[in-house]
């Protein structure tokens, strides 16, 4: 459904003013959590909007809260709302949007009546495709501004401390400080990094929960002309599809903690690096890496607080396949279930058996197509295309898989996948060997 919200019109405006949501404990206690979801290293919450189930990204990389998906059979009701433009990375003209204010929104335990939201239409915003389950906005940094928040990637909780509760002070204490600059409420990190043991060099990341990737960087702060690169689809932004290079290095040394074998990213400058770029900004930093600690963000003092935990020593991974799919839709699964007791029954007028062990579930599972394929890639040499829809995967059903689950075997390096696809009502099968290119 394209419009599956209610706008009440009621003032006109092109000129968000930033006001600090005030956000409530639940039964005023000094500590909540509150579990999230990890796909594809973005965290996922899960909230009331106005009193209606959304999904949401939570994007320390935007100060903006932005809602471009709305489930299909609900409706929600937003006041107090104007007209405005926004633009951002690889935007070539401003988006219209409208901007609500005063809403209420509730993660559970946590809860504002002064949430700020803005409105995008889904047809200019297609990142909900491409995460496998219905994503319907972005929750950007204003939830910091008001609580010290750990982002535990360990145990998948987002815990929310009272500014003025002693027990953050002791836990603090097991974790590595760094500065932080706050620019129009989006956290910096000023550090330095080393690449192979060269020069060490002083760069500006921006935080970026909502960045999948480990490392974006502007190509020339390091040298990379002696480098294997391949270039690729690195994601979706506001302004659409982004492209660049991804290089494999031999370590990555951060702050105090070396990384081994990371991958990063050089996005294309004419695609991300125009618009909003904050001078002296070097690249971002994503939730391939994050992920990689727990963190704590104290926006008011301008700390971060960071401690490896289980995930630090695992290998980095791309699509070595140079397929990229999205969702497209939902497909009926008809799932067979026996039963712990089963009685058969007897008919006793054709003397044939009625099996009652087992029980019928009708599901749906979502079906996915291929809505990139990377240039001189295992599967442009399979002549795959893009818009061919998935069936099976490695003879199993396509529909038995989640997205992240096919992205994973996907980057699987040195392993086959047999592949089925259905093009113009035919269906192919391909065998791809996935190697590492870089």
């Amino acid at each position: 459904m394209k419009k599956s919200y209610l706008i009440l019109l009621t003032f006109f405006s092109c000129v968000m003013n930033s006001v600090q949501a005030q956000w409530t404990f639940f039964k005023s206690k000094e500590k909540v959590s509150i579990p999230f979801e990890i796909i594809n290293n973005t965290i996922i919450l899960k909230a009331k909007v106005n009193d209606t189930d959304l999904n949401l990204i939570l994007d320390t990389g935007s100060n903006l809260n932005i809602l471009f998906s709305f489930p299909e059979k609900d409706s929600i009701i937003f006041e107090n709302t104007s007209k405005i433009n926004i633009t951002g990375p690889g935007i070539k003209k401003p988006v219209n949007a409208i901007l609500s204010k005063n809403n209420k929104l509730d993660l559970g335990k946590v809860k504002t009546y002064l949430f700020d939201v803005i409105i995008v239409d889904q047809n200019d915003f297609q990142l909900a495709n491409n995460m496998g389950i219905p994503i319907h906005g972005i929750l950007g940094t204003n939830l910091f501004l008001n609580f010290i928040i750990e982002i535990n990637y360990q145990k998948k909780m987002l815990i929310f401390f009272d500014s003025k509760s002693k027990r953050i002070s002791k836990i603090k204490k097991k974790y590595k400080e760094l500065s932080l600059e706050i620019i129009e409420n989006k956290p910096y990190l000023e550090t330095q990094i080393c690449l192979d043991s060269s020069s060490t060099k002083n760069v500006k990341l921006l935080l970026d929960t909502g960045l999948s990737d480990g490392l974006w960087l502007i190509e020339n702060t390091f040298l990379t002309q002696n480098k294997k690169s391949i270039n690729d689809y690195l994601g979706t932004g506001l302004g659409g599809a982004i492209f660049g290079k991804k290089i494999r290095f031999s370590s990555l040394k951060l702050a105090d903690f070396k990384l081994n074998a990371p991958i990063i990213s050089f996005p294309d400058s004419t695609t991300f690096f125009e618009k909003n770029y904050i001078k002296g900004r070097s690249g971002s930093l994503g939730g391939e890496i994050l992920k990689k600690f727990n963190l704590i963000f104290d926006f008011n003092s301008k700390k971060l607080y960071l401690k490896p935990n289980s995930h630090f020593s695992e290998t980095f991974h791309y699509n070595s396949s140079g397929i990229h799919l999205q969702h497209i839709g939902y497909e009926i699964l008809e799932e067979k279930i026996k039963l712990e007791s089963g009685i058969q029954a007897i008919n006793l007028n054709e003397y044939v058996f009625s099996d009652v062990t087992h029980k019928f579930n009708f599901v749906l599972k979502p079906t996915f197509e291929i809505a990139y394929i990377r240039n001189h890639s295992v599967a442009e040499q399979a002549g795959l295309k893009i818009g061919d829809k998935l069936l099976r995967v490695n003879n199993k059903s396509a529909l038995l898989f989640s997205l992240s689950q096919l992205n994973e075997l996907l980057s699987n390096n040195n392993q086959e996948i047999i592949i089925e696809i259905e093009r113009n009502k035919e269906k192919k099968t391909v065998k791809l060997v996935l190697k590492d290119e870089i």
